[in-house]
């Protein structure tokens, strides 16, 4: 017997207590547990991170997820010759694994100097 199928012969089912859970003939886990999530992070120009969040919401259609941070470095920890007294972010996007997914982002990162 199919997880999803039960069977009603006298008013009882024959689902055993192993059987995973279904809600409305589909399992539960089988949508959340098989997901793959791909993480892409960098960091940008604090004035760039809006146009960048924009336009990776609008080609990915919402299917990504864009978080950022501000980046402050103490000026002992600093390199010398670094540019990082400017304005920085740091952003980290979670999307779902696809080769398509992934090109789309990587060209919007790389489009945007760091």
């Amino acid at each position: 017997m199919m997880i999803g199928e039960q069977s009603y012969k006298s008013g009882m089912s024959n689902i055993q207590p192993n059987d995973e859970l279904t809600m409305g003939g589909s399992r539960l886990n089988e949508g959340l547990m098989s997901m793959q999530l791909m993480y892409i992070g960098g960091i940008i120009d604090s004035s760039q991170i809006a146009g960048m969040r924009r336009l990776i919401i609008r080609a990915t259609r919402c299917q990504a997820y864009v978080r950022s941070f501000e980046v402050n470095i103490n000026l002992n920890d600093q390199l010398c010759g670094d540019d990082y007294d400017q304005k920085k972010n740091l952003y980290v996007i979670v999307c779902q694994q696809s080769p398509m997914m992934e090109e789309k982002i990587r060209r919007i990162c790389a489009s945007f100097p760091g």
